[in-house]
């Protein structure tokens, strides 16, 4: 699965439109939760996002769902309706879909993440085009790479 994704084209929208916001990463995403149940591996991540910036376009490999903690974020997803999320609401986010998450602001908005996976993989790969200054979380995956 790890070299699918690596073949995945790189894309400047979702769904015929540029997510509005600063493609950055996020603010903090500590690693809050990691547990080994029947051979696969289970992550939970405590992330926050600043006002005005959003995800990378990108896919998960092997998907996974993110609640809203506080304050509020959009989800867009290729061939999903956008979503505006609030706290306690939680989404799936299938594996290899392209998408990004917006913090409208005014604040911060707290994530929970997480993910099921086998082993100790990626949980992440970008597709945008043109964003040469970001990289996945694990730089050093074969799944990782620089957009060009």
């Amino acid at each position: 699965m790890v070299g699918q994704a690596n073949a995945m084209p790189l894309v400047s929208g979702l769904n015929g439109e540029v997510p509005p916001g600063r493609p950055t990463f996020l603010a903090s995403s500590p690693l809050v939760i990691t547990a080994e149940h029947d051979g696969e591996q289970v992550r939970t991540y405590q992330d926050v996002r600043l006002a005005g910036t959003r995800a990378p376009i990108h896919v998960h490999p092997f998907g996974g769902w993110t609640c809203v903690v506080s304050g509020q974020a959009i989800l867009f997803m290729e061939g999903v309706a956008t979503q505006m999320t609030h706290p306690g609401d939680c989404v799936d986010m299938p594996a290899y879909t392209a998408m990004s998450n917006v913090n409208p602001g005014p604040g911060t908005t707290e994530l929970i993440d997480n993910f099921v996976m086998p082993g100790d993989g990626p949980i992440w790969g970008i597709m945008e085009k043109g964003d040469t200054h970001l990289c996945t979380r694990f730089a050093n995956s074969r799944f990782a790479r620089r957009n060009r």
